[in-house]
């Protein structure tokens, strides 16, 4: 099992210096449980939920997403 999470700060800089407009600072926020089971020793799932939120500070709105992502994963047997 693990837990990754990560907050960012995003500001636009035009060229030769200076910011521009407030709206375009954004923060972003991302979070990713994941649960990982070897079935057996050829297969494995993998199962994660995403969720992530950016705020426009300027303009005072924000976003939200989540997916759900599934794996399967099956490596055969090696050949000697």
């Amino acid at each position: 099992f693990s837990l990754p999470a990560a907050v960012f700060r995003n500001e636009t800089i035009r060229f030769g210096g200076g910011f521009r407009r407030d709206e375009e600072r954004r923060t972003f926020f991302t979070m990713e449980p994941r649960l990982n089971w070897r079935v057996t020793e050829n297969l494995a799932f993998s199962a994660s939920y995403r969720y992530r939120y950016e705020r426009f500070e300027g303009a005072g709105t924000s976003a939200d997403s989540n997916a759900l992502f599934l794996s399967l994963s099956y490596v055969g047997p090696r050949s000697e």
